[in-house]
């Protein structure tokens, strides 16, 4: 007898692993979306600060070339204060791995950041407005527009 009362009560039963599994669950959903949210806040801030200095380089350019016209990133690393070798042309460094472009559309400045997710995009462009023309999401594409 006391054999067999041993066998009953060793190990877990199925229910109680299935509902530990289903807390975990419960769990993961919760804080997954917070450590993304604060993955893109992280992300967004690297974004606007790489945002400004690649408008501040611009300025400088359009300063001694009168316009944007013939603007690019190659331009900027090679004749302005964007001469560090980490910028490269713009490829592969924003925060994510994906690329920078800049281009001059009549008298303004068009900063685009590709590969992004639609939550750091969306949130970048929110923390934009009201220091850019413009800032707009398409398809993992920020585009901002500068004055």
């Amino acid at each position: 007898m006391n054999i067999k009362s041993r066998k009953k009560n060793s190990g877990l039963a199925l229910l109680e692993v299935v509902l530990a599994i289903v807390i975990l669950a419960i769990l993961a959903s919760l804080i997954l979306p917070r450590i993304v949210r604060l993955t893109d806040n992280k992300n967004s801030k690297v974004m606007i600060d790489n945002i400004a200095d690649i408008g501040a380089a611009a300025a400088s350019w359009k300063g001694a070339n009168t316009s944007y016209t013939g603007i690019s990133m190659t331009e900027l690393t090679t004749t302005t204060n964007l001469l560090d070798a980490s910028w490269g042309t713009g490829s592969g460094v924003n925060p994510v791995g994906g690329n920078y472009t800049a281009a001059a559309s009549g008298n303004n400045l068009v900063i685009t950041s590709t590969g992004l997710s639609t939550g750091l995009c969306e949130v970048t462009k929110k923390k934009l407005s009201g220091n850019v023309i413009s800032a707009a999401c398409a398809t993992g594409t920020l585009t901002v527009t500068m004055p």
